[in-house]
């Protein structure tokens, strides 16, 4: 299957679903991660059927899959800029998740454009912050924790970094919900690689309290954790910090903010 002329897209099954991937090893640890995550379930669990849940950078369309799975009849709204991991995306929730609409759109603080970094052999880590020392400190961590043998490991260092340019649109939370969402927001879930912070400053102050949950996956870096867990304690959520066993050592924690 191709997403544009010059990619080829992979299908193979994942948790009982055929999934289209631009990478079948990346499409697996992600599935693994989403799957085996408490933060996540979390998130997730509880959520009265029908629950509108917004997927800000949403890939290939996993994490909406596997919330749909936990939530009957939720509506999900998916996000994601980078053309290939749109184009599984849309793929994916047809088959999935057919109520749901994808918006081949970044999310931030304010509506335009922005460039993307797009990686395309490691998609999920496409971003609008790129960060060479970041992503080097998180992928040791992770071959560090995954007992991987040293010279595949080596190989894994090895590899050149691939990126690719590209302008997207760039809308904002407040903009998703004025125009797409009546009544309360469930779930709130983020993971856009270094641009979390962006994404919550994209909320206008009266529309917080209509957000139930919001899950985020924060890169911890000049103190970026403590400021969004101290943004949303503010607004009034009870908030859980947790890290992945693979990331031990690394810049990604998993944020899971719920209504007192």
């Amino acid at each position: 299957m191709t997403g544009r002329p010059d990619v080829e897209l992979v299908e193979l099954e994942l948790g009982g679903h055929d999934v289209v991937a631009v990478n079948a090893g990346e499409a697996v640890f992600l599935w693994n991660e989403f799957d085996g995550d408490s933060a996540y379930a979390t998130a997730a669990d509880g959520l009265p059927p029908g629950s509108t849940i917004i997927d800000v950078g949403a890939h290939i369309g996993l994490a909406s899959i596997f919330f749909a799975g936990r939530v009957s009849e939720a509506r999900i709204l998916a996000f994601e800029p980078a053309w290939a991991s749109s184009a599984c995306l849309r793929c994916n929730l047809a088959r999935h998740v057919p109520t749901a609409t994808v918006f081949p759109t970044a999310v931030g603080r304010a509506t335009g454009r922005a460039e993307l970094s797009y990686h395309p052999f490691a998609t999920a880590t496409s971003t609008l912050y790129e960060d060479r020392a970041d992503d080097e400190r998180n992928q040791e961590a992770f071959l560090t924790n995954s007992g991987i043998e040293e010279r595949y490991k080596q190989r894994f260092r090895e590899q050149p970094v691939v990126t690719e340019q590209a302008t997207v649109e760039l809308t904002t939370v407040a903009s998703i919900i004025d125009q797409h969402v009546d009544g309360e927001v469930g779930l709130l879930k983020i993971d856009v690689e270094r641009a979390e912070l962006d994404v919550i400053d994209g909320v206008r102050a009266d529309q917080w309290p209509a957000i139930r949950r919001v899950a985020v996956e924060v890169h911890d870096i000049a103190g970026r954790l403590g400021v969004v867990v101290g943004r949303l304690a503010t607004l009034g959520f009870r908030v859980d910090v947790t890290q992945a066993r693979l990331f031990a050592g690394g810049s990604v924690y998993n944020v899971v903010a719920g209504r007192r």
